[in-house]
């Protein structure tokens, strides 16, 4: 593990990681008010969509962590909404049904406005409005956009299949569409704070770059966690040295360096722009590491306890 432990001192060091977002207090009134809301909007037990009680309370907890950790600038009813979008996605990440049988005729229904045939579509469908009403037009579109992506990445997962030899594009590619990244840069930019038609240049470039460095974060803080998982074996590490022959070792380092100049190009690129915009990407930044390295389901603790 010394190598990966390398690999997170020098992240956090050119991050220069000081997650000052909130007080104690902020945090815990936070927390308590987006808990809430989204633990009522599972109440309901259709939405669950048969997940059990317990893996759906660890479900919520970690999203409304993330939530609050790194979206510390949103307005709580936008970020109670985004929590249970992104409760969503952790649901359809964890679930084992087949997907193909239900989605033959997903693109017509689409095109045609018809209701969906696969469960998580219908719960994702009805809870959309909700969400997408706090965003413009070209935000809203992003996050469907990728929602859509996310939904075929997770697809393409349920084979296993970590990509062929010699795929040098593979694991970039599938990263892609279930990272989410796009949006997670849409989701910084409500409409009540931030005027798409005056920001257009700045929020596509935010998400531009907030793919990269978001999920490759991710893909960083979750390697140890992922180790001891025999269904994460599929991991972008492993999978990128699978395909291009790499070692693991070169593979972390690659995305360790990846994760950098994502992260000095948002705060490079953003360096003579509006402030507020500055803000939110800092403070999304330094939050959304935070919360990997706080919650329980990254192990980052025991990792520390071991170093």
């Amino acid at each position: 593990m010394e190598p990966y432990v390398a690999s997170l001192i020098r992240m956090l060091s050119e991050l220069g990681y000081t997650d000052t977002n909130y007080s104690s207090k902020e945090r815990k009134v936070n927390l308590r008010h987006v808990y809430l809301k989204t633990i009522a909007h599972f109440t309901q037990s259709s939405a669950c969509l048969g997940t059990d009680v317990k893996r759906m309370q660890a479900f919520i907890q970690t999203i409304v962590r993330m939530m609050v950790y790194s979206y510390p600038k949103l307005p709580l009813d936008v970020m109670s909404d985004l929590s249970v979008y992104y409760t969503y996605t952790v649901i359809l990440d964890d679930c084992k049904q087949r997907t193909a049988d239900t989605m033959q005729t997903f693109t017509v229904d689409l095109i045609h406005g018809s209701e969906q045939r696969h469960p998580w579509w219908q719960a994702v469908n009805q809870h959309l409005p909700s969400l997408l009403k706090h965003y413009g037009p070209f935000c809203s579109l992003t996050i469907f956009r990728s929602t859509l992506d996310f939904f075929q990445g997770c697809w393409i997962e349920e084979h296993g299949f970590q990509g062929f030899n010699k795929s040098h594009n593979y694991p970039e590619f599938l990263r892609r569409m279930n990272g989410l990244g796009h949006c997670v840069g849409a989701g910084l930019f409500p409409k009540q704070d931030f005027d798409e038609s005056k920001h257009i240049p700045e929020i596509s470039t935010v998400i531009a770059e907030m793919e990269q460095w978001e999920m490759h974060v991710n893909d960083l803080l979750s390697f140890y966690k992922e180790s001891f998982d025999s269904s994460d074996q599929a991991n972008f590490v492993t999978n990128y040295a699978h395909c291009t022959g790499c070692s693991v070792e070169d593979s972390l380092s690659r995305l360790t360096d990846s994760v950098i100049t994502s992260g000095n190009a948002l705060r490079t690129t953003l360096a003579d722009k509006d402030g507020r915009i500055k803000e939110v990407v800092e403070g999304f930044m330094q939050g959304f590491v935070t919360w990997h390295l706080t919650d329980p389901r990254y192990r980052i603790r025991e990792l520390v306890q071991q170093v």
